[in-house]
């Protein structure tokens, strides 16, 4: 269907939330195959009219109740005062009406709000809006000499435990290794035989790094990991543990006497040393926290608010 969308512009306006609003709805919605179209109008060509706008511009010249209108508005108090006094009957011209809340539906209908409401939750994209972490369910280890029998790192067990917990679901999750002097030809050897019995499109994949990060560059890898793993098999302090820390990251480490200085840390995740079963089941308990929380993140998506949008579009 043809919308035509009242928004005055907003959405040239980077800090408009009605603008923001306007933007995401008319591109999910083009995504949903309508076609969308702008005021003023030219012609009389749209099947429905969406304004994104509060409800005094059912003044402006451009509304025409011989039109399919309906407004995406909102409220921020319980009562219509002022210059807003005449929203109501303003309101009750519209065909339909969209709120974000339950709250904006009870005020509206109690200030005498007659037409037909339905609450729409405003959204996300979280493709963008994911602060510094990455996309997936992402875990940083440091595990100094990779591919060395006398690491003081358990690297083995570190990799074994990610391909137990992730087998078969290889686009959710990253395991970043960072570490120095790296033993390529062990590392790739240990590899091939842990996953020599594996179907390796269901194998989750492992970044390695190796670099010497300034102080910006360490920051900006630690916050965009959602887990950091420091499985020492011994240790003398581990400043990268208290670095992850100091990101906000949730740590796992063995439960080692050096390292009982972390343990008053509230996001510490301890297990006992070589306990393989033990990190498989921190890994896939904080991956249950991730995807419970991307979950409620994209239940309130604009993907999801365009959709809903549509089906009230759809039905004038």
């Amino acid at each position: 269907m043809k919308i035509r969308i009242f928004d005055a512009d907003q959405r040239k306006r980077p800090k408009s939330g009605y603008g923001e609003m306007a933007r995401q709805l008319a591109d999910n919605l083009t995504r949903l195959g309508h076609e969308i179209c702008y005021f003023p109008r030219k012609g009389e060509t749209e099947d429905v009219a969406l304004w994104i706008r509060p409800p005094h511009y059912i003044n402006y010249p451009e509304f025409k109740e011989s039109k399919k209108n309906v407004f995406f508005t909102m409220h921020e108090t319980e009562t219509f005062e002022g210059w807003k006094s005449d929203w109501a009957q303003l309101l009750n011209k519209c065909d339909h009406i969209i709120v974000p809340t339950e709250w904006n539906k009870t005020v509206f209908a109690k200030n005498g709000v007659t037409a037909p409401i339905t609450v729409i939750p405003l959204g996300v994209n979280s493709a963008e809006f994911h602060g510094a972490k990455s996309y997936r369910f992402s875990i940083l280890a440091l595990h100094d000499n990779l591919g060395s029998i006398g690491s003081r790192e358990n690297w083995r067990e570190t990799i074994k435990s990610y391909y137990t917990a992730f087998y078969d679901n290889p686009t959710e999750v990253m395991l970043t290794i960072k570490s120095y002097n790296i033993k390529r030809d062990e590392y790739y050897e240990y590899l091939k035989l842990i996953s020599a019995k594996l179907d390796k499109d269901k194998i989750p994949p492992i970044e390695i790094l190796e670099a010497d990060l300034n102080k910006d560059a360490l920051n900006e890898l630690y916050a965009r990991h959602w887990l950091f793993v420091k499985n020492a098999n011994r240790e003398g302090w581990s400043l990268p543990l208290l670095e992850a820390i100091a990101c906000g990251m949730v740590v796992v480490y063995p439960d080692l006497e050096v390292l009982k200085w972390a343990n008053n840390y509230k996001r510490s995740q301890v297990f006992p040393p070589g306990d393989l079963n033990a990190l498989v089941q921190i890994f896939l308990h904080q991956h249950r926290i991730w995807k419970k929380e991307k979950g409620f993140v994209n239940s309130l998506s604009w993907k999801l608010s365009a959709k809903k949008v549509s089906d009230v579009l759809v039905q004038q």
